[in-house]
């Protein structure tokens, strides 16, 4: 504990790697002294968040790109007050705020360069022995790990596979951004390694939207960034999923599996069906909503499933009210713009890049999965967030490489601009001697 308050970064890291270890019993809904087991991490990230806010000199509690997110968060907080079960609102917002705290800590403790490759590995260690137990469960045939499954695909730790799935594009991004930075030829090709592991895996989960999402959002930022890739290792890409995974990605898309409440239809039409029942309760309370965590329970209670909606826009609406969802979005919509419109900077652009790839996938995955109260996920996702912004405000990070070709597609420097514009004022008025 001693050891984490004096190197935040390092918070970071212990909870990447071990918080996915602790999912499999949180996903059976194992419990510590009544509580979910989940909650002790909750406890200590709140408290160290509350520590470094009380004593390290320039920590901030507001941080750059945040503000719908906190707004959000206040959102969710006042929404207890309506909730149709406080305790179960109690709980989501230990989430909520293991989050945002989450997100607090990375901003403030990213100082250096060196401190974004510590958070960065962390990361993609944390992918490891997830992928090691979906490697197991596809050569051994135990999908049923901690679900009984209807489809044969990778779920890891996770117990579903559209969570893994979320999870590795996140860490996607992250080994992206070391690969881009690597030095050496053997870190490269450990990072290679890796990164096919996690596309192996990526597709063994057999998650449609993710497919669709990640593509998605590459295009976009390979497009924005169009001068710095290289596409013949795009085309290899393509040639190695079209010869080892043809035959599943179009299996897959060929074979949408029926849920037993929409007998008949498949899971998209079964989700647009659901989400076409959830509008008049969200109608009904339009404001207030039902408190967060709480759409489990007015399922149940108004449309007799215990089923939830695969979309966090919904769900988010369902229980904040037409507010709270109009927050989360504009902050998503945020970072996107953000990243989309940062300069090409040759040093910086490798973050840009995965970032603006992840946030354009991120606000499509969340209209059609749940991500906002996934522990390991929604966190990994804001670690990268305040890794891009903090990314972007690091000195010498412009001050090298950058092209003389970039001069005209990149932001000019404020300060600089203001001296030159004060020095042409002075030479056209000279001040009266």
């Amino acid at each position: 504990m001693l050891a984490s308050a004096m190197f935040p970064a390092y918070v970071l890291v212990i909870y990447s790697v071990f918080r996915p270890l602790l999912q499999p019993f949180s996903f059976m809904q194992y419990q510590l002294f009544g509580l979910p087991i989940s909650i002790p991490f909750s406890i200590i990230i709140v408290g160290l968040g509350v520590l470094y806010m009380g004593t390290k000199p320039g920590w901030r509690f507001q941080t750059d790109k945040a503000g719908f997110l906190t707004a959000f968060m206040m959102l969710g907080l006042l929404s207890t007050a309506f909730s149709v079960d406080a305790k179960v609102s109690l709980i989501a917002l230990s989430k909520l705020a293991t989050v945002w705290f989450i997100f607090n800590i990375a901003f403030n403790a990213i100082k250096t360069k060196e401190d974004i490759h510590i958070i960065l590995y962390g990361l993609m260690i944390s992918s490891l022995i997830p992928m090691l137990i979906g490697f197991y469960q596809s050569f051994t045939g135990q999908y049923n790990f901690l679900l009984d499954a209807t489809v044969d695909r990778l779920s890891s730790v996770f117990g579903v596979g559209n969570a893994y799935g979320i999870f590795l594009s996140v860490i996607t991004a992250a080994v992206a951004i070391l690969l881009l930075n690597a030095k050496s030829k053997k870190e490269r090709m450990i990072l290679i390694a890796t990164l096919v592991a996690i596309l192996v895996s990526q597709v063994l989960a057999l998650n449609r939207g993710t497919w669709l999402a990640l593509g998605g959002g590459f295009v976009v930022a390979a497009f924005k960034f169009r001068r710095y890739i290289s596409f013949k290792w795009v085309a290899l890409l393509a040639v190695f999923i079209v010869i080892f995974f043809s035959k599943t990605i179009y299996d897959r898309f060929g074979d949408l599996e029926n849920r037993a409440r929409y007998t008949g239809q498949n899971t998209l039409e079964g989700r647009v069906e659901y989400w076409k029942e959830i509008i008049p309760l969200i109608a009904n309370k339009p404001v207030t909503g039902y408190g967060v965590g709480t759409t489990g329970l007015v399922s149940v209670k108004y449309l007799h499933t215990a089923e939830v909606p695969h979309n966090d826009f919904i769900r988010i609406a369902l229980e904040t009210g037409i507010i709270g969802v109009f927050l989360y979005f504009l902050f998503l919509a945020k970072l996107v713009y953000y990243f989309y419109m940062r300069p090409l900077y040759k040093e910086l652009w490798p973050y840009n890049f995965a970032m603006l790839m992840l946030c354009c996938y991120f606000i499509v995955i969340s209209s059609t999965q749940n991500v906002v109260y996934n522990l390991i996920n929604f966190p990994a996702f804001l670690i990268m967030v305040a890794i891009g912004i903090k990314v972007n405000n690091l000195p010498g990070f412009r001050s090298t490489g950058d092209s003389d070709d970039d001069q005209d597609e990149t932001e000019p420097d404020e300060t600089a601009l203001k001296m030159t514009q004060h020095k042409l004022t002075n030479e056209r008025y000279p001040k009266l001697r």
